[in-house]
Order: structure tokens, then sequence, then C-alpha cells
């Protein structure tokens, strides 16, 4: 029972083990992300500051080069949208050429639920409007953190499989050794029983031929069966707390002495 409750605790140890290091991965990925979400929101922050500067100073070729080195080298997924939420401009979402408003309006609401969207109010006194132009910049997450965002589920399947290969190695070992203890089970109550039954068989033999040697016999034969009787005690006792008792060893050595 003692070995049984042992390998209860090593498996429960186990489990609790492989949950505290599941949570602990799931715990600081999610970290990782939100620290990446903070840079990528950074980025983005200061893009837009570039592209509202840009468009308020430059003009000609360095309007081009404003496109070309600030907005063309965005990654991550990106919708300039007015106030009411109708997409103006976008960039690097799936089936980018195949996109409707709807569609894009579709991603645009995810966004918004993944990264709060960055103001961009532009001035537009140079272009005789008295009323500036305030839109929306919504941005998603790179393919960087998409990927680590998947990353705890692919960690917790990774372990919850080792933990039932674990199991059910265990499971087999453990049903192996029961095998070979039942088997040398076998083999020793055969090697137990061998001698006194065989002893016993003699004892008949010897009874028909020598009738008149009855009362030896049974003598003899009831030591054989009392030794039955022990094994069996012995054999019926297994599994069970032993209980100790002080014999004299003399009488112990006399009695298997005499028996042999």
């Amino acid at each position: 029972m003692k070995l049984y409750r042992q390998a209860g605790n090593i498996k429960a140890g186990l489990f609790l083990g492989a949950l505290l290091l599941i949570v602990g991965l799931f715990i600081y990925t999610q970290g990782i992300i939100e620290k990446l979400r903070e840079e990528n929101r950074e980025t983005v922050s200061f893009h837009v500051k570039l592209f509202v500067k840009g468009i308020a100073e430059a003009e000609g070729k360095e309007l081009d080069f404003i496109f070309r080195e600030i907005i063309q080298p965005i990654s991550f997924p990106i919708v300039i949208a007015d106030v009411e939420g109708n997409p103006q401009h976008w960039k690097n979402l799936p089936s980018n050429d195949d996109l409707t408003v709807d569609n894009v309006r579709e991603h645009l609401q995810k966004m918004a639920e993944e990264n709060v969207p960055i103001p961009l109010i532009i001035n537009l006194d140079e272009f005789g409007k008295t009323k500036d132009l305030e839109l929306f910049i919504y941005f998603g997450d790179s393919t960087l953190i998409s990927q680590l965002r998947v990353l705890p589920y692919i960690e917790i399947g990774m372990v919850t499989f080792f933990i039932v290969l674990g199991f059910i190695g265990f499971q087999v070992i453990r049903n192996n050794e029961k095998r070979h203890i039942w088997f040398g089970t076998a083999r020793e109550t055969a090697h137990q029983l061998g001698t006194p039954v065989s002893s016993l068989m003699g004892w008949l033999d010897r009874l028909v031929e020598h009738p008149e040697e009855s009362a030896r016999l049974a003598e003899e034969m009831t030591k054989d069966v009392n030794r039955l009787q022990s094994i069996s005690d012995r054999f019926a006792r297994m599994g069970s707390r032993p209980k100790l008792e002080r014999i004299k060893v003399q009488q112990l050595l006399d009695e298997t002495a005499d028996y042999c």
C-alpha cells in the first residue's frame, strides 16, 4: 500500500509540476506579447508623427520620399479611417488586393480590439481649409506577435502530450512489474508446495504398500499437511501488514531439521 501511495504522489507531483510549467510559460509568453505590442504601438506612433510632419512641411519629391521610407516599410496590418470608422487607406491586410470596404471594416474592428487606434490630425490651413482633417490609424499585431499568440497553445499541447506519454509509460512499467511479481509469486508457490505435496504422494504410496504402518505414516502426513497450511497462511498474508512475533531460533531450527 505504501508503494502505491508513493506512486500516486509521484504522479501527482509530475502533474503539478507540468501544470506550473504551463502556467509559467503562458504568463512569460503573454508578458513578451504585451511588450512587443507596446513597442509596435510606439513604432506606429512614431510613423504617424513623421507622416503628419511630412504632410505639413514636405512637397513634391519629399512626399514621395516620405511615402517610400515611412509608409512602405511598415510590415504590420494598418488601416487609416475617418472619424466614422470608414476605411480610407489600408496596407498589409490578408488578400490586400481583393478586399472590399466591408471586408476592411471587419479587419478594422478586429484591430480595434487588439490595439487602441491612434488619432491623426492633419492641419489643412495651407490647403485653404479651416477645419483640420481628423483620421484614426488602426493597426494589427505583427507577424511575430501573431505567432507568439499561438505559442502558448502549442506549448500546452506539447506538455500535455509528454504528460500523457509519461503516464502511459508509467502504467506500462507498472503493469510489467505486476506481471513479473505474479510470475515470481507463482514460481515460488510451486516451489513451496512442491516439497510437501511430493512428500504426501510418497507417504500415500508407502501407506498402500505397508498399511500396517498407518499410524506412523499418519503422523508424518500430518506434518506435511501442517506444512501446507503454513504455506497457505503465508501467502494469504501477502500485501498485509506483517505481524511480528518472538520465537526461539533453536526451536525453529529443530522443527526445520526434523521436517527435512
